[in-house]
């Protein structure tokens, strides 16, 4: 699926469905829909400016594990609340269960993947994906040793854009990858 501010989506039960991909702002009713096949989630947050309403306190169902039985590849991808995300996922009980987890497109920078290389949670995992990120080369590297039994894609590593606070200093600017 996706959409912009208008997609809709209720609550659904479905006994089969097995993948789904959601690419909009919001979370229309995915979370509270029963889907107990489902093996594959990924879902695109976007921005405010667009139309992104989600925020992390939003996936709550998700993180606690209490919603997808059956979960073994989470994609969770494209928000401004990268950093955020990786703190609530090292402590998530979902975490345990997923073995592919794709974290791409995030404004991820140093403070996420430091958790990332510190908390054992990640290690668990089979294949990690963090394409299109803001994680300096050292912290990739700390993240390489902790992870090395992890099929790691780190590529695609970002610079911040750089503007002027209120007082003409220079500060970088973050983006995620897809903003419109």
């Amino acid at each position: 699926m996706r959409g912009g501010s208008g997609l809709e989506f209720p609550a659904t039960r479905h006994e089969a469905l097995r993948r789904l991909v959601v690419q909009a702002g919001g979370l229309p009713g995915v979370l509270a829909s029963d889907l107990p096949a489902l093996e594959h989630l990924e879902l695109w947050f976007g921005v405010e400016d667009y139309g992104g309403t989600t925020e992390v306190g939003d996936l709550a169902p998700l993180l606690e594990g209490k919603a997808f039985p059956n979960l073994r590849s989470l994609g969770l991808r494209n928000a401004e609340w990268g950093d955020d995300l990786v703190r609530r996922l090292a402590d998530a009980p979902v975490t345990q269960r997923v073995k592919v987890l794709d974290l791409s497109g995030h404004v991820l920078t140093e403070p996420g993947g430091e958790v990332l290389a510190a908390a054992p949670a990640f290690r668990g995992l089979d294949r990690l994906v963090m394409r299109y990120h803001f994680v300096p080369e050292p912290v990739l590297e700390r993240i390489r040793q902790a992870l090395s039994g992890v099929a790691l894609d780190l590529d695609d590593p970002q610079e911040p854009d750089h503007d002027l606070d209120d007082d003409g200093a220079e500060v970088p600017v973050y983006f995620p990858e897809v903003t419109e």
